[in-house]
């Protein structure tokens, strides 16, 4: 498996059979809205906007989440995809791109198995109240993607199985936990590694993943710091984590 990083929460997940996008946020469509502050300070990559994944998670409706011009984009296809989202995109993606697609409303403890995956929707706390993670199975590994949420002892209960990839939220701001609760996540779950994502990207904040990767440390907890557009694969990655 092949995991890159596209900024924000997007992660680009490629399996033997199966292309997969999470929350893509592929435009500078915030800016434009809410002015420089909010532009991207990695510049875009149009080669990911002109792809066509089979399967679109969608963890809530937040603009850097679920943004209408990447999903135009990515859903401009007469190719059915599958789009599974918390209830708010859903809705959001449903009503305002519509198309050929198979538009599947996600509510924790749902599973829905397609090609070579098996997705489960678990709780996330947001100001989204329908908000949601996922855990994906795909060739022998498991990975706990969080979407946006705050830290709760309950999230590694509601997980429930051995987690080999966490990618978790870091920036500690928009009602998202910081990197010390990350990386408590992270320990509670026992993950093999965890590769923060939602830093970087945005000019008004100047967020890092410092304190994580200092918390982690202490914890003993694996982590890979990617870079924005970094692909990595699952098996190296995993290497030396056992």
């Amino acid at each position: 498996m092949k995991i890159t990083w596209l900024g924000q929460f997007g992660i680009l997940l490629q399996t033997e059979n199966t292309c997969l996008m999470v929350d893509p946020y592929l435009t500078d469509s915030i800016a434009e809205q809410s002015g420089p502050g909010f532009r991207r300070l990695v510049p875009l990559r149009e080669e990911y906007l002109a792809r066509k994944p089979e399967v679109i998670l969608l963890s809530h409706d937040h603009t850097d989440h679920a943004d209408l011009p990447s999903l135009h984009a990515l859903l401009d296809t007469p190719q059915p995809a599958e789009v599974l989202a918390g209830a708010n995109a859903w809705t959001k993606a449903r009503t305002e791109v519509g198309g050929p697609h198979n538009y599947i409303r996600m509510v924790p403890g749902a599973e829905w198995s397609t090609r070579d995956l098996r997705i489960r929707a678990v709780p996330a706390i947001h100001s989204d109240p329908t908000a949601i993670g996922f855990v994906v199975r795909a060739e022998g590994i498991t990975l706990y993607i969080t979407g946006d949420t705050l830290y709760s002892r309950e999230l590694a209960k509601a997980v429930g199985e051995p987690v080999d990839i966490l990618i978790t939220v870091v920036n500690g701001m928009g009602n998202n936990m910081n990197g010390t609760d990350a990386a408590r996540l992270a320990a509670d779950l026992r993950a093999r590694v965890t590769i923060p994502v939602h830093w970087g990207l945005f000019a008004k904040y100047a967020d890092t993943p410092e304190r994580f990767l200092q918390e982690a440390e202490h914890l003993g907890v694996a982590a890979y710091a990617a870079e924005i557009y970094e692909t990595i694969n699952s098996e190296t990655l995993l290497e030396g984590q056992a």
